[in-house]
């Protein structure tokens, strides 16, 4: 699932750091200092690092465990309901890709446990091919034809990591990797559905 109300402009510039793990306070899973439900004040209160405003949205930069990314706080009324680590990968050797979406991985999962799914990779096409030739998934991940995903779930949030690559140009292709964290709250998300239901009425 990628997340609600985000239309970001990602690059890769040099962060601030903030760490070298996945920041937070809260074991329960809630992203970095924050509760669900904060008011974006409330958020601001508990960042050291500098958060601009993205339409009803926060954003920032830092270092994590290592690598360059963004981190998103997202609002429904005021309220924060999700958070997103996001970071586009450079030109390196495949192996570099699924080495990078492992790390994040080992760290989730000494943070929270075991995920959901056994096994982390989807496969859109040639199934065969990548079955008889694992060693060629990082090529997949590249062209498209491979992704990575899993999840993690605490009383309170939903934890998604993913992988994927997307379309950069006519003639070549990026890699995006993201680590989601969504509230399980019910009025939270009660809320979201409205909204995205008056949004579709729109269109009708």
């Amino acid at each position: 699932m990628k997340p609600l109300l985000i239309n970001l402009f990602l690059v890769i510039i040099t962060f601030s750091v903030y760490g070298n793990t996945l920041a937070t306070k809260n074991a329960d899973g809630y992203f970095r200092n924050t509760t669900w439900g904060m008011t974006k004040k409330q958020v601001k209160n508990t960042e050291n690092i500098k958060l601009t405003n993205n339409g009803d949205d926060l954003i920032g930069y830092a270092t994590i465990s290592g690598y360059p990314m963004g981190f998103g706080y997202y609002f429904i009324n005021d309220e924060l309901y999700q958070g997103l680590y996001f970071t586009e990968l450079k030109r390196e050797p495949t192996s570099k890709y699924i080495s990078a979406y492992n790390h994040f991985k080992e760290l989730l999962c000494t943070k929270y446990g075991a995920p959901k799914l056994t096994d982390d990779v989807y496969i859109s096409d040639n199934k065969g091919f990548y079955k008889r030739h694992p060693e060629n998934l990082g090529k997949g991940l590249i062209i498209g034809e491979v992704s990575y995903d899993n999840e993690w779930e605490t009383s309170n949030t939903k934890i998604m990591l993913s992988m994927w690559s997307t379309k950069d140009g006519k003639f070549s292709r990026k890699i995006k990797l993201w680590i989601l964290y969504e509230t399980k709250n019910i009025n939270l998300l009660n809320k979201i559905k409205k909204q995205s239901d008056s949004e579709n009425l729109k269109d009708v």
